[in-house]
């Protein structure tokens, strides 16, 4: 018998046990402790006796795992610890060779990616960082733990307050300060050369228009007025801590003619008048609007009024506007993580639109009485072929519709090939309408009040045990039936928290 590398065989040694009260004295050949005990590399842990030694013609038929390698007729060791050409032919994801003759993902942490950067050496795998100083002790710059377990740079602009000010969310670095034009409506002035970190702007209209190719529009914090056009433009403005009040008879925010902006961190409130008083007013194919944390409030008409735009609203708030707070026909409408809430005259209303709707509030929208609204958490109309058309993981409560709307709660008038995914939702609580839903959408794992299909496609109708209705929090208490109750969806990892969803729970929150 051939022993391989460092592995040697230690069976006469490790079966000298005399079991006295028995009497017995004889040697077990195949007794084993651990793998490097067995001719076959592979000792049963349970009942402390060697496997058969497996043979094999490739390295894809060796299970054992202090045995991947077959060496052309048996399944053996890697050879010499570190990188490994043996190791990678057998498996791509496992190019290392370890100590004890497995083929491993990593062996320190120089062979992790960004995406997991950590190498547990527990079990030699890459893994997300746990918190900042692991982030610190890799030595690469990127010093803090983002809740995906990344290495990053900056999460919030404030991480970034030495250098530029600006987090660029697409990449986690802070912006180069060359890529960014400054406004400060406390300091700046709009004459010369204004624009800098040192001399900034005064207004945000002036900044946008003297800003050029640079990426980013640093507004500092402070309360703002006017009416924002960005016609044509690629550009992020970025204002944590900024309040822009609309001037009169115009939205607070026009976007058009395939700009591609991105608003990060603003409050955008106030629009009134005569002129289409709106929040944000996007119009036009291939425009794109990217709003992150973002506050839509207060508007004399519709928060956002979208018309073949593609919008993503992530992390923001859509609020107390005095009609709709989102209405999108055709074009793109994405939601992730946001609070759509107090809304008069509903939540969301989608015509012929592609949607993404998940881990989202959409709570105490719309009227009820004979006055109140025809629509009152989500009403969806979609009369052609629309991908995608997903709504997914959403707490829809305390929603109103005046008695005769269709729903309270959501509304699908869906027609032609397209057929929408609605799961893991809960609709619970609306008041108004003639049911908590009605149309012909298809729902699965979701939690729905007096719902005739409950029981059937893990359908339930119970209780979501709210924390404080009252208060308007509506995370899940502990025994809620939402909880593991969801569907497990591609895609949708995390919670209206950040939170991993690890169970999928019904609704916007995940209890463990």
């Amino acid at each position: 018998m051939v022993i391989h590398g460092h592995q040697f065989l230690r069976v006469a040694v490790a079966a000298a046990v005399i079991l006295t009260a028995g009497g017995c004295t004889k040697l077990n050949p195949l007794y084993c402790q651990e793998n490097a005990d067995c001719a076959s590399f592979s000792c049963d842990v349970d009942t402390r006796e060697c496997n058969a030694v497996l043979e094999c013609t490739t390295s894809a038929t060796c299970a054992a795992p202090n045995a991947p390698i077959c060496d052309g007729s048996q399944c053996v060791p890697c050879g010499t610890p570190g990188l490994s050409t043996e190791c990678s032919a057998r498996d791509g994801d496992t190019g290392f060779c370890a100590d004890d003759g497995r083929c491993v993902e990593c062996l320190d942490d120089t062979a992790c990616g960004s995406i997991s950067p950590v190498c547990d050496l527990s079990d030699n795998t890459c893994r997300g960082c746990d918190d900042s100083s692991e982030c610190v002790d890799l030595g690469i710059g990127a010093e803090i733990c983002a809740p995906t377990g990344a290495c990053v740079a900056c999460l919030t602009h404030a991480d970034c307050s030495s250098t530029s000010e600006v987090c660029d969310r697409v990449t986690s670095t802070c912006a180069d300060t060359a890529d960014v034009f400054f406004v400060d409506g406390d300091v700046g002035t709009n004459v010369g050369s204004c624009g800098t970190k040192a001399s900034p702007c005064l207004t945000i209209e002036f900044g946008l228009a003297l800003a050029g190719d640079k990426p980013f529009l640093f507004v500092r914090a402070g309360n703002y007025s006017g009416n924002i056009t960005v016609n044509g433009e690629t550009i992020t403005i970025v204002g944590p801590g900024v309040s822009f009040v609309a001037d009169a008879d115009a939205p607070a925010l026009t976007v058009n003619n395939g700009s591609v902006l991105g608003i990060d961190g603003m409050t955008l409130r106030g629009a009134n008048g005569s002129g289409n008083p709106v929040g944000i007013h996007c119009r036009d194919a291939g425009t794109t609007l990217t709003l992150f944390d973002v506050r839509v409030t207060a508007n004399e008409s519709h928060g956002i009024d979208s018309a073949s735009c593609a919008i993503i609203v992530e992390r923001g708030s859509v609020d107390n506007n005095n009609s709709i707070g989102i209405s999108a026909f055709n074009g793109d409408l994405t939601i992730i993580g946001s609070d759509i809430h107090n809304n008069d005259d509903g939540g969301i209303h989608l015509l012929s639109a592609e949607y993404n709707i998940t881990n989202t509030f959409i709570v105490e929208n719309g009227g009820a009485g004979a006055g109140g609204s025809d629509i009152g958490g989500v009403r969806i109309d979609n009369a052609t072929e629309m991908r995608p058309q997903l709504l997914a993981f959403n707490t829809i409560a305390s929603n109103s519709a005046r008695p005769s709307a269709n729903s309270s709660g959501v509304h699908c008038d869906v027609s032609g090939t397209a057929s929408p995914v609605i799961t893991s939702n809960i609709v619970y609580g609306n008041v108004g309408g003639l049911s908590q839903t009605s149309g012909n959408c298809t729902w699965r794992y979701s939690n729905i009040e007096s719902f005739p299909g409950a029981g059937d496609d893990n359908n339930i109708d119970a209780d979501p045990l709210f924390v404080n209705v009252l208060e308007r929090d509506y995370h899940l208490r502990s025994g809620s039936p939402c909880d593991d109750a969801g569907e497990e969806l591609d895609g949708v990892l995390f919670d209206y928290d950040i939170d991993i969803r690890t169970g999928y729970d019904i609704g916007a929150d995940e209890l463990d």
